[in-house]
């Protein structure tokens, strides 16, 4: 089996054995701060995601907290359940 691998600076290494030929190579390094700035950019889209969310429940309860108690019965929503979901 000859493995070849990558080392930082690439070049390669060849190991010989009898059985099979396999390669392997190693991973690039990450560059710089590179997870550090994934993690920051997936926390700021959460936020914007869960803020969005939430702005949407915010509109949706404002609308429905003015409108009568009739009306909500006609579209099937008691009005204890605009305080207790939205």
């Amino acid at each position: 089996m000859a493995i070849v691998a990558s080392d930082n600076v690439g070049s390669n290494k060849i190991m010989e054995s009898p059985k099979m030929t396999m390669y392997i190579e190693t991973a690039s390094p990450v560059p710089f701060g590179a997870v550090f700035s994934l993690k920051v950019v997936n926390f700021i889209d959460t936020t914007i995601a869960n803020f969005v969310v939430w702005n949407a429940a915010r509109k949706t309860a404002n609308a429905l907290s003015k409108l009568s108690v009739s009306q909500l019965e006609d579209i099937g929503i008691l009005p204890g359940d605009v305080r207790l979901h939205y």
